[in-house]
């Protein structure tokens, strides 16, 4: 009886110190955290959720389902234990955090469609220069060399140029047309008609 009524004192001092201690670390962690800036947070945050998730894949399907009903216990202790004004807080960090959570994503979601927006005017801009610019010196110079080509084909005499055969072509070239003119005539039918020309 002695012996036990001795050690139970001692069990629950070590408790005591246990929770004190446990006590101290948080509020450190506390203190820390408030005091760290938002990137610090943000990668602290990460590692956190990388060793928690590698803790996680190598749990089998027995020990999430304890590790999850030991969770749901917790929270319903604690929730049965804390009083109105912890209970206030707690719903009204919470709401915060939803309200970060929620603004992020809209600031996410405000850039993406700005970028969108910004890709589909760069394009049509794109689009809009390329109707409106002028022709390119390759394009002018095809252009000009296809109307010095016209005009070399076109006889210098005013008459009509015959349809039909290529000696009925060549008399009536020889007959309305001067020197020049019946050279290119006789030309052009070179080209049109090589064999019968030869």
């Amino acid at each position: 009886m002695d012996s036990q009524t001795t050690q139970m004192p001692s069990g629950i001092g070590e408790t005591q110190k246990e929770l004190a201690s446990s006590s101290r670390r948080k509020a450190t962690r506390v203190t820390s955290r408030k005091s760290e800036t938002e990137d610090e947070r943000d990668a602290r945050l990460a590692v956190e959720a990388q060793r928690v998730a590698l803790k996680r894949s190598n749990e089998t399907q027995d020990e999430r389902k304890q590790r999850l009903a030991a969770m749901a216990e917790r929270d319903r202790l604690k929730r049965m234990s804390e009083s109105e004004q912890n209970r206030r807080e707690r719903l009204a960090v919470k709401a915060e955090r939803a309200r970060m959570l929620r603004a992020k994503a809209k600031e996410r979601k405000s850039v993406g469609t700005q970028d969108e927006l910004g890709e589909v005017q760069k394009r049509s801009r794109l689009q809009d220069s390329v109707k409106g610019t002028p022709m390119s010196s390759a394009t002018t110079a095809h252009q000009d060399e296809s109307e010095e080509v016209e005009n070399y084909l076109v006889p210098s005499c005013s008459h009509d140029l015959p349809s039909t055969s290529s000696t009925e072509f060549n008399e009536a070239s020889s007959q309305h047309c001067n020197e020049d003119g019946r050279n290119t005539l006789m030309l052009y039918e070179s080209d049109r008609n090589p064999r019968e020309a030869t």
